[in-house]
């Protein structure tokens, strides 16, 4: 890549700590302001830089108020994976846009770099972090502006992290849970309604079980009588997957 690429190339190896370990060290030695993340399976259009470096540009003196701006994906057919944002350019959160939008599917984001900086991935939870871990926090902070343009293309492929994420997730159990805590804490700041409150217990519940702790709810989370519901029904889900895995 280095001898056709038309910009520098820094390749920096480092021992197989997880994609999140490897974001946090990219992040670093990034020297740009913009930052993208591609897997093996992913690649940019053509004039992708292009657009995104024109998105960006239209914020002006608000720059600093958005962490992402985030385009659509697509597969190698050019379909559009997942929806599309409900205008051509929408302002929004990470949380916002799933739980009041109702968006669907895998996005692509470029994220602005000294945000990504002060919200680093933690690295000692198991070699699997939900890059939606960050986007909460960074939901709390600033803004994201979502633009109805195709700039990358997918391939899911068989041994890919998409294919394979229940097994990352329930791997990583402390991760997957704190995502969901994390959601818990902050939902009377994104307004979340209960049934997404109920949910999001659900879900932290069941990945606490799978790292070996069997309490109602833990720390000072609110809303936890919807936490004491949701404790049953997260029990059974539990049986049910350590049945089937």
């Amino acid at each position: 890549m280095a001898k056709i690429a038309k910009f520098p190339v820094k390749y920096i190896y480092q021992e197989n700590n997880g994609k999140h370990s490897a974001i946090n060290k990219g992040v670093v030695a990034a020297t740009g302001e913009i930052f993208v993340i591609l897997d093996s399976d992913d690649w940019l259009h053509h004039d992708a830089t292009h657009h995104i470096y024109e998105e960006w540009s239209l914020l002006g003196e608000e720059f600093e108020c958005y962490s992402m701006i985030t385009f659509l994906y697509a597969s190698s057919f050019g379909n559009v994976i997942g929806d599309k944002f409900p205008d051509d350019r929408f302002d929004s959160n990470s949380v916002e846009i799933r739980t009041k939008y109702g968006v669907k599917g895998d996005k692509f984001g470029s994220i602005r770099k000294s945000a990504l900086l002060r919200h680093k991935f933690p690295e000692d939870l198991g070699k699997f972090v939900p890059q939606s871990l960050i986007w909460v926090r960074l939901s709390r902070c600033h803004k994201v502006r979502y633009v109805n343009r195709i700039i990358a293309y997918t391939e899911y492929q068989p041994d890919g992290l998409t294919a394979n994420k229940n097994k990352l997730l329930y791997g990583s159990p402390l991760s997957s849970a704190l995502r969901y805590e994390e959601l818990i804490s902050n939902s009377d700041y994104f307004n979340l309604p209960y049934k997404k409150i109920f949910s999001a217990y659900v879900k932290f519940q069941k990945f606490t079980f799978h790292s070996g702790s069997f309490r109602p709810y833990k720390r000072k989370m609110p809303h936890k009588v919807i936490g004491l519901i949701a404790w049953p029904l997260a029990l059974i889900i539990w049986k049910i997957e350590v049945y089937k895995l």
